[in-house]
Formats: C-alpha cells, structure tokens, sequence
C-alpha cells in the first residue's frame, strides 16, 4: 500500500450521490417515473365543463393497460366482479299458478342460461356470464352498454358494447 493514499468516504461525497435514485422496482413499466401523468380534476358538475373526452380514453387506456399487464390489477377486477355476483340474479316467476311458473322458469334457463348464442349476439357468454362481464367492464372502463335485439325469427338477444367503441356523439361524426 506504498503511495496509495486510502480515503475515508465519512462526511465527504460518495460515489453515486446527486445521481436520481432508480424505483425498486424498474423492471416493471408501470414504477418507473412518467412524463404522460395526466392531471385528474374535476371541479365541477356541469357536464358541458367536465373534462375532454381524450382525457376519458386516455384514462380509459391506462386502465385496460393495467388489467392487461399486471396480475395485482387483473386479480382486483376479476375477483370485484366475481364476489360482487356470487350466484348472480336468478330469474323467479312469481304468479298465481305454480306450474305456470316452473315452465317459465325452466325455458328461460333453458333459453338463456344453458348457451351463449341464445343469449348474445356475440355468442360469448350467457345469462350469468354475462353478469360477471358486464360488473368487470365497469370496474375496469368505468362504462358498459347492452342493446336488446330482436331476430328474424323474433327471438330476442343481447349485445355488449364495451365503453372503448362509444366516443362520442354521432353527429360530431357526420359533421367533421
């Protein structure tokens, strides 16, 4: 150790100091810093003064964002709907004659409970799937809608639109 002079690091500079800490957690996307944080405030209640509709998408993204990609945000919403449900509404026919009402209720879950295409137009889920999807849409975008259809055959079926395809207004559409 001739000539090499050992410093103490007590009191003085370290290596490193000054330089910005890195999140514990950088590997995911989400820890690190954002230069896209968007400002959330709403000081009102008048909807011709509420915020954007970009500004609704934008949170909208983010939220399917984290659903998609991380299992904490996946694990809330999936286990929200799935508790908030339990055994779902079940459909009872409450008028004076008794088998009247076991018939009824046996077509219907027939119809609408035993497969998805009787169901929704989409052919995805049944009745009590669709009670689950429609509480995990809300919890995630905030917005659900159902459109009731009528078949050629005169059946009736249900459509789901998820709040991503509604933007906004029809005629802002038509007129530029």
């Amino acid at each position: 150790m001739d000539g090499i002079k050992v410093k103490s690091n007590h009191g003085g500079k370290r290596a490193g100091a000054g330089r910005k800490a890195q999140p514990k957690a950088a590997a995911f996307e989400a820890a690190e810093q954002s230069t896209e944080r968007g400002v959330i405030f709403l000081n009102t209640v008048d909807p011709k003064r509420e915020l954007a509709p970009q500004t609704r998408l934008k949170i909208l993204e983010k939220c399917r964002w984290i659903y998609n990609n991380t299992g904490v945000g996946a694990y809330l919403i999936e286990h929200l709907a799935q508790r908030a449900v339990g055994t779902g509404i079940v459909p009872k026919a409450r008028t004076s004659n008794p088998e009247w009402n076991r018939l009824a209720e046996r077509a219907f879950e027939n119809r609408a409970c035993a497969e998805a295409w009787a169901f929704d137009a989409s052919a995805q889920v049944n009745f009590y799937g669709a009670q689950s999807l429609i509480l995990r849409q809300v919890a995630c975008d905030g917005d659900f809608f159902a459109q009731f259809l009528i078949t050629e055959s005169g059946g009736t079926r249900c459509r789901f639109i998820g709040a991503v395809v509604v933007t906004r207004p029809m005629t802002s559409f038509l007129m530029g």
